[in-house]
């Protein structure tokens, strides 16, 4: 295993206990897993491909864990592909998909900076999460992180005038038919559900025939947190916060770095702890963490950690922040300050990072296997209990 110091590589504590098979793919995926990855990543690198990657285990984990297009430009970058025949003849699949995500994504920031100057003028707050604003910003390359949806953040009241607008403008809240031709309207228990259970309205929905996106998805949320995950953040203190974004010829408010990383942090927890994300294999995924790496990265100068742990003190969300940033620390070590991790595990249980189903059953189960054996899982489909979720 590669031992450089420094918050680019460490040693990878916990990496010896997966499949002796599939550590130097694990290995190798975490050490491209990165926007700017420097000299010694590529010597490291290219020690792990000469010591013999599973290309075919590599290639399944890069693809559920969304990371394909950022490793196919570190590759490139990093004059990788000639070192393995197999990766030399694979170099195409990879190039591919960051060209698709390259071309979709600018696809989407088209129709964003279209929509959005509307939106705008007419609802008093209103920001974009996520993707797009990580894609050009964080990643600072369209094709390095993929994105399905358009994000948004309002308030619950202006989100009514803002689908009002986007209605106006060929956009139906519903779900797609599987030809992607029409938007039906959802039936009356999973809209009573989204009203009732989630932090987003139900997606709305832009059928078109452009080739790299099927149909546009515009997902609005009011909040944060899930309404029955015991944990807020006004919103209106997240928007009141917000700053504005270069899209294009376009200005749009994205949060505030701290707001940004307690987003997804919040988000990360959301799909890695409920039952309907881990059905449709949202958990945990190397994207979230290398969102969450990156972010910090590029954004946070040399008072932001005391402006965060301020955040999350003010919230009382320290259990959130622990969950997200202390699974981050166990892939990326090096990454978060271990004081605020000390100071955020008070009051866990002790098998907290372990724990799913929180807000699905009365007492929260707990995997059987450890973080990095389950992150890194060859096995697609766990063993779960049934979701009561109608969506």
């Amino acid at each position: 295993m590669t031992d450089v110091v420094g918050d680019r590589l460490v040693p990878r504590a916990g990496l010896d206990r997966l499949p002796a098979q599939h550590r130097t793919a694990v290995e190798l995926l975490l050490l491209l897993s990165r926007v700017s990855p420097g000299p010694e990543v590529g010597a490291a690198a290219e020690q792990v491909i000469k010591e013999g990657v599973d290309w075919d285990f590599f290639l399944a984990q890069a693809r559920r864990h969304r990371v394909i297009g950022l490793v196919a430009r570190n590759f490139e970058r990093l004059l990788l592909w000639e070192l393995d025949a197999f990766l030399y003849a694979s170099a195409e699949t990879f190039r591919a998909v960051h060209l698709y995500h390259q071309a979709r994504n600018a696809t989407l920031q088209r129709e964003l900076t279209e929509f959005m100057p509307r939106i705008a003028a007419e609802v008093p707050g209103v920001l974009i999460r996520k993707g797009l604003y990580l894609a050009q910003h964080i990643y600072r390359d369209l094709g390095s992180r993929p994105m399905a949806d358009m994000d948004l953040l309002m308030t619950r009241r202006d989100a009514r005038r803002a689908t009002e607008i986007l209605n106006d403008l060929g956009y139906a809240m519903g779900d797609t038919t599987p030809d992607s031709r029409r938007v039906e309207p959802l039936p009356p228990n999973e809209m009573a559900f989204w009203r009732m259970h989630v932090n987003n309205l139900p997606p709305m929905f832009r059928t078109t025939s452009d080739p790299y996106v099927r149909e546009f998805i515009v997902d609005i949320s009011v909040g944060l947190f899930l309404p029955r995950a015991g944990f807020t953040v006004p919103t209106e203190e997240v928007l009141g916060r917000a700053v504005p974004a270069h899209f294009g010829d376009v200005d749009i408010l994205v949060p505030a770095p701290t707001d940004l990383v307690l987003d997804l942090c919040a988000h990360l927890y959301k799909e890695s702890t409920t039952l309907r994300y881990l059905h449709r294999l949202k958990h945990q995924r190397l994207i979230q963490y290398c969102d969450l790496r990156e972010t910090l990265a590029r954004l946070g100068g040399p008072d932001f950690w005391d402006r965060f742990a301020a955040l999350v003190r003010q919230h009382g969300v320290e259990l959130v922040a622990y969950y997200a940033l202390a699974h981050l620390e166990m892939l990326f070590p090096g990454t978060v300050p271990p004081a605020l991790l000390d100071d955020w595990r008070t009051g866990a249980s002790p098998t907290f990072l372990d724990e799913y189903a929180t807000v699905d059953l009365p007492d929260p189960l707990v995997w059987e296997s450890d973080f990095l054996n389950r992150t890194f899982a060859a096995e697609t489909r766990p063993n779960l209990p049934a979701s009561s979720s109608p969506v």
